[in-house]
């Protein structure tokens, strides 16, 4: 029983987590049409308003779901990081490395387990003046646990900011991706 309401707790704060995450990434991005229309940039603009339906589309359909497959969250990380690389100039280098032997079409995790450090990677690691910004994702299993590293080579954590990190809502997320998944 007590198994059961951990799981169920952790289901719900995941749950509350994606709540507070739509409504700034909508905002954000409604922004970032908003200022591409500005610049008279129809190209740009309609290009990021395609891929935002195209996100807000997976997001309606994975937050009915108590998991996902891998491969959809691959893809709907690639959608999410096309859109702020686009903030970016499409500056930044995004490598994906998936292990040969990982099956991303078996493997289920919760939705959006992910994308919580993608977005602390595009809001806190780079800046306009970040030299040949890269973000590398690797996915690989080893035993029974799906390992996702994410690495960027951006400004990093200032030290005045570390006790900050107690606070942030991607915490609950570092703990489970270490979680026995599969």
């Amino acid at each position: 029983a007590k198994a059961t309401i951990q799981k169920r707790l952790a289901e719900t704060k995941i749950e509350a987590l994606q709540s507070q995450m739509n409504p700034h990434f909508i905002f954000n991005a409604m922004n970032s049409i908003q200022n591409y229309i500005i610049d008279n940039n129809v190209d740009d603009a309609l290009m990021y308003m395609g891929e935002f339906s195209k996100l807000i589309r997976q997001t309606l359909n994975n937050s009915s779901q108590q998991r996902i497959t891998l491969k959809d969250e691959i893809r709907y990380l690639k959608s999410y990081i096309t859109l702020e690389n686009m903030r970016f100039k499409n500056r930044i280098n995004f490598i994906l490395n998936i292990d040969d032997d990982l099956d991303v079409s078996e493997i289920e995790i919760p939705p959006m387990l992910i994308q919580p450090f993608i977005e602390n990677v595009f809001v806190h690691a780079f800046d306009f003046n970040a030299k040949d910004p890269t973000l590398l994702i690797s996915l690989k299993q080893i035993d029974s646990f799906l390992i996702c590293e994410i690495n960027d080579n951006g400004k990093g954590i200032a030290p005045e900011n570390l006790n900050k990190l107690n606070t942030s809502k991607s915490d609950f997320f570092s703990l489970l991706i270490w979680k026995h998944l599969l």
